[in-house]
């Protein structure tokens, strides 16, 4: 179902940010082309090299990027995504989006609508014209709410994960005041192949690798970080 899709996934600044690396890392394994894109205060919760490690693909932050591949990124990647995931959305951001303020690449994204198929050029070059007198509007209809609404369906999957956040076991490597010594630390371990990433989290940049619901699989990616002479432990949450 997913499989050869593009998917936009937006990450905000809040607490549950570097849960999104295991649903884009999910996404990746079901053969969606993922494409991560940031606002400045998710970055303070997790690093954007731990998105591009994941997905293979850069990740967006500033609106205009003179070193991306395409020329304007609001634009070229909404005309691309099949699908835009905005996990976790804060209030910030639902505010921003539902008045128009696009002051950020993720808000440009979440604004900008993508091209009606029907509204494009037609194979001799030419846009149909619309006139005013013929021209169709939808009614919108009020909708009363009832007092015991009933809880809508929940879809059937056949999926082995669920891309919902829930707690999950993480290596921990190390945890910092200072950022810049937990760049240090997540690059050498990038480097040498791990899942790292960082997470923001009682005023410290903590360090940690993998993100596993069994915790005997924690224990092998330990393991294999105490070989290269990491001084780990395992977290919960």
């Amino acid at each position: 179902m997913l499989k050869g899709k593009t998917i936009v996934l937006g990450v905000t600044g809040s607490i549950a940010a570097y849960k999104m690396a295991n649903v884009a890392s999910m996404l990746v394994k079901r053969g969606c082309e993922v494409h991560v894109v940031m606002t400045k205060n998710a970055t303070n919760f997790i690093n954007p090299i731990a998105f591009e490690s994941l997905t293979n693909t850069k990740c967006l932050v500033e609106t205009f990027d003179r070193n991306f591949q395409f020329h304007v990124a609001h634009v070229s990647l909404t005309d691309k995504a099949d699908a835009m995931l905005i996990a976790p959305a804060s209030a910030n951001i639902i505010g921003k989006i539902a008045n128009g303020i696009a002051d950020g690449i993720l808000k440009t994204l979440g604004i900008k609508p993508k091209p009606d198929k029907t509204t494009a050029q037609t194979a001799s070059g030419e846009v149909p014209s619309v006139k005013s007198d013929s021209a169709k509007y939808t009614e919108i209809t009020p909708v009363t709410c009832e007092k015991n609404p009933a809880p809508p369906a929940k879809p059937s999957c056949n999926c082995d994960d669920d891309l919902s956040p829930e707690p999950l076991y993480r290596v921990q490597v190390g945890a910092y005041r200072n950022k810049n010594n937990a760049d240090r630390m997540l690059n050498s371990l990038l480097i040498e192949g791990f899942p790292a990433f960082i997470i923001y989290e009682n005023d410290y940049y903590k360090v940690q690798v993998g993100a596993f619901r069994q915790l005997s699989n924690a224990i092998k990616m330990e393991q294999k970080l105490r070989k290269f002479r990491y001084n780990t432990y395992i977290v919960y949450s």
